[in-house]
């Protein structure tokens, strides 16, 4: 995993966009408290894997190294970006590169919206940054129906 990654070319926009889109709405619903569960909304945070080979040049500014990535030289379908709670990226990281996982959407009824835990809380709140323009409500769950964190 990188970070301190710079998109650069004309398909960054895309990502840069989506990225300035959750801090947004974890500016706007941070530390508010979910009616459904009476869970605190938590920070969510961005990432995108990519398949394939990946040409990255390193530059440092100020004494930081950061990784410039030329969106333009990876095939769009070869880009796939997630959002979930920011400490549970790798964990997400780790199930998408284990065997027998796969994506599943929770149906609108799901019980587990109203659960009063953390589980609950990040699936209400993936649910309604979905309803409010990402749409993202996907969860992933491995071959003997752990749902993954």
């Amino acid at each position: 995993m990188i970070q301190n990654v710079v998109w650069d070319g004309q398909y960054a926009g895309t990502i840069i966009q989506n990225h300035y889109q959750i801090v947004q709405l974890n500016d706007e619903w941070v530390g508010r408290t979910d009616p459904v569960n009476n869970q605190q909304y938590v920070t969510f945070q961005d990432f995108y894997v990519i398949k394939g080979q990946v040409p990255i040049e390193n530059v440092t500014i100020n004494g930081q190294t950061y990784y410039v990535i030329d969106a333009d030289k990876i095939n769009p379908a070869d880009i796939a970006g997630f959002f979930t709670y920011w400490r549970w990226v790798n964990n997400f990281v780790t199930a998408i590169n284990t065997p027998g996982t796969y994506a599943a959407v929770l149906p609108g009824n799901s019980p587990v919206f109203t659960w009063e835990n953390l589980t609950g809380a990040v699936a209400y709140e993936t649910r309604r940054n979905g309803i409010m323009g990402l749409d993202w409500g996907i969860v992933l769950t491995q071959w003997n129906y752990n749902s993954i964190r």
